[in-house]
């Protein structure tokens, strides 16, 4: 028997439980997803955060750092 056939890896529960903070956002910054440590991390509930402008919680003067991180992103998606 092969390790990989032995393994149920789930991997929400592998994302949920990270020490790292997840966002899934779409291309106009709206949140999709935080896992668990994201929203400890912001001291949120997930109604507090899912489905809103990923803005809202980044100090105005990053706007324009992160806007254009974001597109970077998408930009590279699209090749």
């Amino acid at each position: 028997m092969l390790i990989e056939e032995s393994l149920d890896i789930d991997f929400h529960q592998m994302v949920d439980n990270s020490l790292n903070t997840f966002l899934i956002i779409d291309r106009d910054k709206t949140i999709l997803y935080c896992n668990r440590p994201g929203l400890e991390l912001l001291n949120l509930s997930i109604e507090d955060i899912l489905y809103k402008s990923m803005c809202c919680f980044i100090p105005n003067d990053q706007h324009c750092i992160c806007e254009d991180v974001i597109e970077q992103v998408f930009e590279k998606k699209k090749r």
